[in-house]
Protein backbone atom coordinates (compact mmCIF):
# COMPACT_ATOMS: atom_id res chain seq x y z
CA UNK A 1 0.00 0.00 0.00
CA UNK A 2 1.74 3.14 -1.25
CA UNK A 3 1.14 6.57 0.17
CA UNK A 4 0.64 8.82 -2.82
CA UNK A 5 1.88 12.37 -2.30
CA UNK A 6 -0.85 14.96 -2.68
CA UNK A 7 0.58 17.57 -5.09
CA UNK A 8 -1.80 20.32 -3.97
CA UNK A 9 -1.10 19.83 -0.27
CA UNK A 10 2.59 19.44 -0.94
CA UNK A 11 2.73 22.70 -2.88
CA UNK A 12 0.87 24.51 -0.09
CA UNK A 13 3.21 23.12 2.56
CA UNK A 14 6.27 23.96 0.49
CA UNK A 15 5.02 27.51 -0.14
CA UNK A 16 4.34 27.98 3.56
CA UNK A 17 7.85 26.80 4.48
CA UNK A 18 9.47 28.86 1.73
CA UNK A 19 7.62 32.05 2.69
CA UNK A 20 8.68 31.58 6.33
CA UNK A 21 12.30 31.05 5.27
CA UNK A 22 12.24 33.99 2.87
CA UNK A 23 10.80 36.39 5.44
CA UNK A 24 13.34 35.23 8.00
CA UNK A 25 16.17 35.76 5.53
CA UNK A 26 14.83 39.19 4.56
CA UNK A 27 14.91 40.17 8.22
CA UNK A 28 18.48 38.90 8.48
CA UNK A 29 19.34 40.77 5.30
CA UNK A 30 17.98 44.05 6.67
CA UNK A 31 19.98 43.51 9.84
CA UNK A 32 23.12 42.72 7.83
CA UNK A 33 22.56 45.78 5.65
CA UNK A 34 22.41 47.99 8.74
CA UNK A 35 25.49 46.36 10.27
CA UNK A 36 27.69 46.34 7.16
CA UNK A 37 29.85 49.40 6.63
CA UNK A 38 30.35 49.39 2.85
CA UNK A 39 27.86 48.80 0.00
CA UNK A 40 30.15 46.03 -1.23
CA UNK A 41 29.68 44.09 2.01
CA UNK A 42 25.92 44.50 1.72
CA UNK A 43 25.98 43.16 -1.86
CA UNK A 44 28.18 40.20 -0.90
CA UNK A 45 25.98 39.30 2.07
CA UNK A 46 22.88 39.65 -0.12
CA UNK A 47 24.32 37.33 -2.79
CA UNK A 48 25.43 34.76 -0.23
CA UNK A 49 21.99 34.79 1.40
CA UNK A 50 20.33 34.44 -2.00
CA UNK A 51 22.53 31.43 -2.77
CA UNK A 52 21.78 29.95 0.65
CA UNK A 53 18.07 30.52 0.14
CA UNK A 54 18.07 28.69 -3.20
CA UNK A 55 20.19 25.87 -1.78
CA UNK A 56 18.12 25.34 1.36
CA UNK A 57 14.89 25.65 -0.61
CA UNK A 58 16.06 22.87 -2.91
CA UNK A 59 17.21 20.72 0.01
CA UNK A 60 13.95 21.15 1.93
CA UNK A 61 11.93 20.36 -1.19
CA UNK A 62 13.99 17.20 -1.69
CA UNK A 63 13.55 16.18 1.97
CA UNK A 64 9.79 16.81 1.77
CA UNK A 65 9.58 14.72 -1.39
CA UNK A 66 11.44 11.80 0.20
CA UNK A 67 9.43 12.05 3.43
CA UNK A 68 6.19 11.95 1.45
CA UNK A 69 7.29 8.69 -0.23
CA UNK A 70 8.43 10.33 -3.42
CA UNK A 71 10.27 9.04 -6.46
CA UNK A 72 13.24 7.47 -4.62
CA UNK A 73 12.15 4.50 -2.51
CA UNK A 74 15.21 2.83 -0.93
CA UNK A 75 13.64 -0.58 -0.43
CA UNK A 76 10.21 -2.10 -1.03
CA UNK A 77 8.23 -2.31 2.21
CA UNK A 78 6.64 -5.62 3.05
Amino acid sequence: QRIVADPQGMRKTLLRHMSTVIFGLLGLLLLGGMLSTTPLEAVVSFLSMLGGMVFWGYVSALILLIMRGGSTPQEPEE
